[in-house]
């Protein structure tokens, strides 16, 4: 039963000599219960006699089934038990009579179970049923007169005979079934070209082995899953639309040159037929397309459109006579002739007449078997001018036709002249310059000087002899060994070439530098050198102005230690300012709780007088250290890199190679430029010095780097660093290396490994990475070089400034009706504060951050006198939160507070309507101070 919805279904299609299956008195039949449509093939006309205007319609197929059978048929098309059917049933015929039909068929397709679609065959078995009749009607007579039935019984024998010969011939059809399918999809399978059938909608239905392979795809199933619809197979998505209107007139249709997309997104190019087909059984319209992938083709065919079309020689297929048959745009570009007129004239009428003869000959020999010439002409351009062409001939002589290539060589031959000019004044040059020459006859120990060389040495004559006694006697002391070292490798064949600076003691008693250089031109029978030659260059003032530049380098060494000790003293400044805050007011405190004459009170003044002390102190490293005019900004780091290339080079000794590897597109950090410098600054100048005098290379790169909490944890430092987004900024030398237990004190103040210095590079890296949020990696080996990998947050929006301000006044301690609110991120400030403005009579509001403080101002915005905002607070710092209180009340007195100096507040906190400014550390009196004087200026 299982060959019907493989055999059956395609049977006129397969058969390729389309047999008519009528003379089996057999048929086939679908039923599809969605439009409960019943299609009996081979018996709807010829056996039962319907057709168009006979009043009965395939869909009214009960009205056919007899009574008697209908129940059963429809019993056995929705079992949901088997998926086979099969029993006897009879058919009305238009004439209304009765035809008995074997029903056997398959349940081709479930929904849930149910039966949704079947299939099968039909065969005619009337004559059989009739024979069967009979043959039951006389079954008793033929049982009671056996004897008189010999004749009847032979007439059942033939019957069955007859039955036995029908299922032979459907065995016979199904055989050939199989076959024929074989045979088709072996050809559809293996075809060379490729072939997709689909439906005018542009569903997938089946594609061969050639179609896959082009457009890429592993199988029909992987297709079919990737692609939903065959439009998305062209490039054009309109394409598609256009083809299906066409060929519903034309039936089949040829296009070429198609792009199509394949799985990976590549563009390849076809040339496509399609053709028009109806489905056999459903009579459904199906879109066959054959495609003949052309992809090399046409890359081949644009690869030679580019080097015909875009070449800067000239290109043309001529025929013998010299006309062009073809030629590409460089003849109008070098020639200046439109395309017409090259179309219209002998190519021999460009040539110069000079040249015409030479030319004339040269055509001669094409007919003489020559496989390729060479020639150079000129040929006029419509300009009246002539360029020089340099031409590649090769003659098809069975064609009678000529390729031919010509380069433009007028340039080149202006430039040989050009250079003969120049070599002509060069050799005036050499002997009236500055450059001297020498020859050095390594036989005769001469050396043969040019009037240049004379000039330079001071000598009178041009020949020196070059004994090494005499020699000693031109170069300095301290040079010659190296000098005489210099010319002896070159002439063993160690050094390719000589060069060697050195100094010479003119006949005046000066010193000057030269720069001397040269080669063994000339070898003996043995193949030792006989001369060299070579010149020689006054140096003199390179060198005094290389000396002067490595004086300067060193100061700017120095300069660059004093900043580092700075940054580190601004560190700890910022650091001493808080502590000192806790000391200075809690001793503040405490005088004001003692009743007065409490000998207390005296030992408190010196702790205020000494913490006092400590505060100038702070003041004055951060003032050193520059943090007084700290600015925080947006930077680029690579810009600030490129600004320090210079200053980065002269750093680093000469024997040092400094490269450098930067990432474009890398976002922005914050921070301070100058501190960022001075990172960058500190470690190329550890990298320099672990190297030494020893020759080296450093190298700077930057990159973006995703670091995790895993990385951060396994960092040599991580101070406040965050997951995220951030970039490395890599410095790699080739220097002596860190030794393991080294590498964590390297960062440690006032630690060195040097014999001299204090240790404070490293250490004020550490500080500043640290005050930038950000985080260092080192990776180092003795002897095989250090990394460090200093990793920045980056950032998107502009980042806050800061501000201050400073002024003393006298505390007053009566009741005050005025409220004070205070946001500071420090608990201890903030008790601190409280405790002062309490004892000042003050009422206080506290807020632990920015946001915080918005919220409280605006519910107590009527009783808030006075606010005071520190300058750095998490979630909203004290620039960010003096814009959002300044957009709800902007006479409301506001102080910012900081450890750092008032200079920098003021530029920061520029046209933002502040108040005054209070320096941390401070005291009762201080905070007082700003407070009324702050009160003072806004009227309240």
């Amino acid at each position: 039963m299982n060959i019907f919805k493989r055999q059956i279904k395609k049977l006129k299609r397969i058969l390729p000599d389309r047999e008519s299956m009528s003379g089996y008195s057999m048929g086939t039949w679908t039923w599809d219960r969605k439009t409960d449509r019943f299609t009996l093939e081979n018996f709807w006309k010829d056996k039962l006699g319907y057709y168009p205007g006979t009043g009965v319609d395939q869909n009214d197929w009960r009205a056919i089934v007899h009574p008697a059978d209908l129940q059963e048929l429809v019993k056995n098309i929705n079992s949901t038990e088997s998926d086979f059917i099969e029993m006897e049933l009879r058919l009305k015929t238009h004439s209304d009579s009765w035809i008995w039909i074997f029903f056997l068929g398959k349940i081709t397709s479930r929904k849930n179970g149910i039966p949704y679609r079947s299939e099968g065959v039909i065969l005619d078995i009337t004559k059989q049923k009739r024979l069967e009749t009979e043959y039951n009607s006389k079954k008793i007579e033929t049982e009671a007169l056996y004897e008189e039935s010999e004749a009847q019984n032979e007439e059942m024998a033939a019957m069955m005979d007859e039955l036995q010969r029908n299922q032979m011939d459907l065995e016979e059809i199904n055989e050939k079934l199989k076959k024929n399918e074989a045979r088709f999809r072996q050809v559809f399978d293996y075809a060379p070209m490729g072939i997709i059938q689909a439906t005018l909608e542009g569903g997938i239905l089946n594609a061969n082995n050639s179609f896959i392979k082009y457009f890429r795809y592993d199988s029909l199933d992987d297709l079919k899953n990737s692609v939903k619809n065959s439009r998305q197979f062209y490039r054009d998505g309109n394409l598609r639309d256009s083809i299906v209107s066409r060929i519903g007139t034309e039936g089949m249709l040829h296009l070429e040159n198609v792009a199509g997309i394949r799985k990976d997104g590549t563009t390849a190019f076809f040339n496509v037929y399609f053709l028009l087909l109806p489905e056999i059984n459903t009579g459904r319209q199906l879109i066959t397309t054959f495609v003949v992938d052309i992809t090399e083709l046409e890359e081949a065919r644009f690869n030679r459109d580019m080097f015909f079309n875009f070449s800067g020689d000239l290109i043309a297929i001529m025929d013998t006579r010299g006309r062009l048959q073809q030629f590409n745009p460089a003849w109008t570009e070098i020639l200046g002739w439109s395309e017409d007129e090259l179309k219209s004239i002998d190519v021999r009428t460009l040539i110069h007449p000079d040249d015409r003869e030479k030319t004339t000959e040269l055509l001669r020999n094409v007919g003489k078997g020559t496989t390729s010439m060479t020639l150079t002409t000129r040929h006029s351009r419509n300009d009246g001018t002539y360029r020089i062409i340099r031409w590649n001939i090769i003659p098809f002589i069975e064609k009678g036709l000529v390729f031919a290539s010509g380069r433009d060589e007028t340039d080149r031959y202006e430039a040989e002249l050009e250079l003969k000019k120049m070599w002509d004044r060069l050799d005036i040059a050499i002997n009236n310059g500055v450059i001297g020459l020498w020859d050095y006859n390594l036989k005769e120990e001469t050396l043969i000087i040019n009037k240049s060389m004379s000039l330079l040495l001071g000598l009178d004559s041009n020949v020196i002899p070059v004994d090494r006694k005499k020699w000693s006697e031109f170069l300095h002391e301290e040079d010659f060994p190296a000098s005489m070292k210099a010319m002896i490798e070159h002439l063993k064949g160690i050094r390719e070439y000589y060069i060697d600076e050195y100094r010479i003691k003119l006949p005046s008693g000066e010193n000057r530098w030269f720069f001397s250089r040269g080669k063994i031109v000339e070898y003996d029978e043995s193949g030792k050198p006989a001369r060299m030659a070579g010149s020689i260059t006054d140096i003199t003032e390179q060198k005094n102005a290389e000396n002067r530049r490595k004086k300067l380098e060193h100061k700017m060494q120095q300069a660059q230690k004093l900043e580092s000790l700075g940054i580190l003293a601004g560190g700890i400044a910022h650091d001493f300012n808080n502590l000192l805050l806790g000391i200075m007011g809690n001793a503040d405190i405490m005088f004001y709780e003692l009743s007065d004459g409490s000998p207390l009170q005296h030992r408190l003044l010196e702790i205020k007088r000494a913490a006092k002390r400590a505060s100038e102190l702070t003041n004055q490293m951060l003032a050193y250290s520059g943090k007084g005019s700290f600015k925080i900004e947006l930077i680029d780091i690579n810009e600030v890199i490129f600004e320090m290339e210079s200053l980065l080079e002269t750093s680093i000794s000469k024997k040092i190679k400094l490269t450098y590897g930067l990432s474009s597109g890398l976002k922005m950090i914050k921070g301070d430029i100058t501190q960022v410098r001075q990172i960058i600054m500190n470690l190329i100048l550890n990298a320099s010095e672990a190297i030494g005098n020893s020759a080296g290379s450093i190298s700077l790169m930057t990159y973006l780097k995703e670091c995790d909490y895993e990385m951060i944890e396994h960092l040599a430092m991580n101070f406040s660093m965050k997951p995220g987004t951030h970039i490395c900024m890599e410095i790699t030398d080739t220097g002596c290396g860190i030794d393991p237990e080294r590498i964590k004190h390297i960062f440690d103040p006032f630690y060195t490994t040097k014999f001299t210095g204090r240790g404070l590079g490293l250490a004020a890296v550490s500080g500043i990475i640290k005050s930038h949020n950000a985080g260092l990696q080192v990776e180092s080996e003795p002897g095989k070089g250090s990394t460090f990998r200093v990793y920045f947050p980056v950032v998107d929006d502009k980042p806050a400034a800061a501000q201050k301000d400073k002024e003393d006044s006298p505390i007053d301690t009566k009741r005050k009706n005025a409220t004070i609110l205070i946001a500071d991120d420090e608990q201890y400030i903030r008790d601190l504060a409280t405790k002062m403005l309490t004892i000042a009579g003050y009422n206080v509001l506290l807020a632990q951050n920015g946001r915080e403080a918005i919220n409280i101002f605006s519910e107590n915005i009527s009783t808030i006198s006075c606010i005071i905002l520190d300058l750095t607070m998490p979630e909203l710092d004290g620039v960010e939160a003096l814009a959002e209180l300044r957009k709800i009340s902007y006479s409301v007195p506001i102080i910012i507070s900081s450890g750092y100096c008032e200079s920098d507040i003021e530029d920061r906190f520029k046209n933002m309507n502040i108040s005054g400014f209070l320096q941390k550390p401070y005291q009762i009196s201080e905070i007082v101070t700003a407070i009324k004087k702050a009160l003072d200026q806004s009227g309240k």
